[in-house]
């Protein structure tokens, strides 16, 4: 963690429709315990845009490709998924 309260993450992840979705287990908890919107993420393709984390409904039309494209790439099931979504004004960066 650096002094801005960021770190670096390597998380498993796919990519649908030119969006990307985390599937770790550890950022879903970590979003359950900070519910207050201040956790965002950059990817190191292109640092200079911020995410928002979205939790995937279980119910959502993408849930199965997810689950699909998560055992085609790392051959296991994604239990659950994170959407990352170009945030504008952050307020906090953890850099997956």
């Amino acid at each position: 963690m650096d002094s801005t309260g960021s770190r670096d993450y390597v998380a498993r992840f796919v990519v649908l429709d030119d969006e990307h979705y985390i599937a770790d287990p550890r950022i879903i908890a970590h979003l359950a315990r900070h519910r207050d919107g201040t956790i965002t993420a950059r990817l190191a393709k292109v640092p200079s845009q911020v995410y928002a984390l979205h939790i995937v409904a279980e119910e959502s039309d993408v849930m199965s490709d997810l689950n699909a494209n998560f055992l085609a790439k790392y051959e296991r099931p994604g239990a659950a998924f994170v959407r990352l979504v170009p945030d504008p004004t952050p307020t906090r960066s953890d850099p997956i």
